[in-house]
């Protein structure tokens, strides 16, 4: 669980928590270009992402991925990970979402 993950840091991170998407969107009012979705089905590999500094990178469930309700109005902000073996699906979640955030990162760090 996140809780167990980093009990001695908790004291460092500003964690927010939503109801819903929709309540997401109402109180942060991200822009179009500061959202990136991280899904398989990604068109554009996650190296070709543009990472403001304000960047929300959003993951979905690693059994189900994200809503498609979510992701269907902005396709073009939907990226993956690129996988060197094509029969190799995807990576974890845990480990597309720390390589999504390193490469975020390197660009702001």
């Amino acid at each position: 669980s996140v809780a167990r993950s980093g009990t001695r840091y908790w004291k460092y991170v500003n964690l927010s928590q939503y109801d819903n998407w929709s309540d997401f969107i109402r109180q942060r009012r991200p822009t179009k270009e500061e959202i990136l979705f991280f899904e398989e089905t990604g068109q554009t590999s996650f190296y070709d992402a543009q990472y403001s500094q304000n960047a929300y990178l959003v993951f979905g469930s690693e059994s189900k991925g994200l809503p498609l309700e979510i992701i269907q109005h902005m396709p073009d902000r939907v990226f993956a990970l690129p996988m060197k073996n094509s029969k190799v699906k995807s990576l974890n979640l845990s480990n597309a979402a720390t390589a999504a955030i390193y490469q975020a990162m390197k660009f702001h760090w």
